[in-house]
């Protein structure tokens, strides 16, 4: 959606994400905040780009009638990093002007939570009050997220090979 169509989808939640029944295919839903973009990172229209869901709305996603920049994939990528924070959770992610106003807010939250510290950070990444330091696409979100299974069958693989 990002790279082919340059579009934001901007209110990406868990609700917004669906399983298809009849082949399990992952389906996002409700495009009614999305916003095509330019080359420049701006909207293609001057409409509002709207607020999207407290929690899942980044600090600048909130503020872009005021600020005007920043309006790239890394604001899918909050979102999309406060989802798995719900699923890991069960609780709704804290707002990013709270993320912004403690650091340790997040860790502290996930702490707890029994799930690999890789992953923890991951989530950790995704929602970075600042966009520089979050995954610039989803794919490379993605791509983190899969890594541990990739050790897991390169090490398979490698232990199938001393086997035989």
């Amino acid at each position: 959606m990002h790279e082919s169509r340059h579009m934001l989808h901007l209110d990406l939640k868990p609700g917004n994400v669906m399983r298809r029944s009849s082949d399990g295919q992952i389906i996002i839903i409700d495009f009614g905040l999305s916003r095509y973009f330019t080359e420049e990172k701006m909207p293609e229209t001057a409409a509002s780009i709207g607020l999207g869901t407290k929690g899942y709305a980044p600090i600048e996603q909130i503020e872009f009638k005021r600020i005007q920049k920043d309006f790239k994939a890394t604001i899918d990528v909050y979102a999309l990093g406060a989802t798995f924070y719900k699923l890991v959770t069960g609780k709704t992610p804290p707002s990013s002007k709270e993320l912004k106003a403690d650091s340790n807010l997040l860790h502290d939250s996930l702490s707890p939570i029994e799930l690999s510290e890789s992953k923890k950070r991951i989530i950790e990444k995704a929602m970075s009050p600042l966009p520089d330091k979050r995954y610039q696409s989803v794919m490379d979100f993605i791509y983190d997220i899969n890594a541990e299974e990739r050790k897991r069958r390169k090490k398979g693989c490698l232990f199938s090979f001393l086997i035989m």
